[in-house]
């Protein structure tokens, strides 16, 4: 395409933030990324945010600065939201608890609120704690100018809130928890 080298990375939104949530053995692990430009990143999932730079992705491979430091992943979509990953000296698998939520397993929990788009999370209206009935109403998301009202599905009490108001998330990221009353009583 013929555009100046001043818009290639020009968006008409803000950095896209994502949580998301891994299990493995143990337990789960939750990390925000923050999308920087076209290929860049910040991970925060400790003490300390990590800077990401994807060099190139091909096939099942993929090539990373991670601070810095070239790292060289092979990588394979097992289907069901688990990822296997290889480097020289590691191999493990995750799988994003986040999107099995989202498509609806039982093992995300019927209380997992996912954003339904992608949008800008404008509201949330729940803290932690808070009683929530089913249809009440949880957050606000603007995608394509419009406002969505993301309501519980379920009676409980919110366990968690990782959603960010005025962010930027994607399709599928972890907005709250809430523990069901069936969970509760179990």
């Amino acid at each position: 395409l013929d555009v100046s080298p001043e818009l290639l990375e020009w968006s008409s939104v803000g950095a896209l933030h994502s949580v998301v949530e891994y299990a493995d053995p143990s337990g789960p692990i939750t990390f925000q990324v923050h999308a920087l430009g076209a290929d860049r990143y910040e991970v925060r999932g400790g003490d300390a945010p990590v800077q990401v730079r994807v060099r190139g992705i091909d096939g099942h491979r993929a090539r990373l600065d991670v601070d810095g430091e070239a790292l060289d992943l092979a990588f394979a979509d097992a289907g069901a939201g688990v990822l296997h990953l290889a480097s020289a000296d590691r191999s493990f698998s995750v799988r994003d608890l986040t999107q099995a939520a989202a498509a609806g397993e039982e093992e995300g929990g019927g209380g997992t609120v996912a954003a339904p788009m992608h949008g800008r999370l404008l509201q949330v209206f729940v803290e932690e704690g808070a009683r929530v009935a089913k249809g009440d109403s949880l957050a606000v998301l603007e995608a394509m100018k419009m406002q969505h009202h993301i309501v519980a599905e379920v009676d409980g009490v919110v366990a968690r809130v990782v959603g960010v108001a005025g962010t930027q998330i994607a399709a599928g990221d972890l907005i709250l928890e809430i523990e069901t009353d069936e969970e509760s009583n179990a």
